[in-house]
């Protein structure tokens, strides 16, 4: 038995070996395709990141499996586990209460929802200028300025190259719109969806507005270690 569960041990780590070898090159490979992109290796970088996508994946299958972690067969179905997950995130971030000085506790949702409205409204109103911001102004003012050839050349409509280029240069682990939609997912189905995205940003250019959606924002109260979340705003 020892011989077997020794033999089984170094087959394990050859193998661990061999697969964080191929991660490593794929990773050097991919970086290098999109560090020096061109269309015609588009194809190429999508089979690249599908492959380690798909290593990736088996690997977290399989550490889902060994913590026996509950979530692996409900994490994204409705069931009455993730709904109350879902509660559960929604009452942390969620304001019952606040406190006034006179240590008065309000609890009425409309009074709570006006205040919140009225402090933001507050915070992000036109305010005077003052010394400081005339002397910016000036400053902005006196810096070197383009010719109109440049500006022309810098205007325009959005190229795929470049847009390509400004996705790679995002962070991951970000949602950059109110659908939810990561970075990591849109560099991964780039190749589908580059030119639909395409087509929406130069569309907004000609028109010169963006969309409704795209011009929507989302304040989300978010706590602040152990700060008071009654305290009067």
């Amino acid at each position: 038995m020892l011989e077997i569960r020794g033999l089984s041990i170094e087959h394990a780590s050859t193998k661990k070996k061999k697969e964080n070898a191929i991660v490593q090159n794929l990773e050097e490979e991919i970086k290098v395709l999109e560090d020096n992109f061109e269309e015609n290796k588009t194809e190429e970088l999508r089979v690249k990141k599908e492959s380690l996508e798909n290593i990736r994946k088996k690997y977290m299958e399989g550490v889902l499996i060994r913590s026996k972690a509950r979530w692996i067969e409900q994490r994204e179905k409705a069931s009455s586990y993730f709904c109350r997950l879902e509660k559960r995130n929604f009452q942390s971030k969620r304001m019952t209460s606040l406190t006034k000085d006179d240590q008065t506790e309000i609890t009425d949702p409309k009074y709570i929802v006006t205040k919140v409205k009225n402090f933001y409204s507050s915070l992000y109103q036109a305010k005077e200028t003052t010394d400081i911001d005339r002397e910016l102004q000036n400053l902005i003012q006196n810096l070197p300025k383009l010719t109109e050839d440049e500006a022309i050349k810098l205007n325009g409509e959005m190229t795929l190259k470049k847009a390509t280029i400004a996705l790679k240069n995002m962070k991951n682990n970000k949602s950059p719109g109110a659908d939810g939609f990561t970075v990591e997912f849109y560099k991964f189905f780039w190749r589908d969806l580059g030119d639909f995205v395409l087509k929406s940003i130069n569309e907004s250019y000609r028109k010169g507005c963006m969309s409704v959606t795209q011009r929507e924002g989302l304040i989300i109260l978010i706590p602040k270690g152990d700060k008071s979340r009654k305290q009067y705003l």
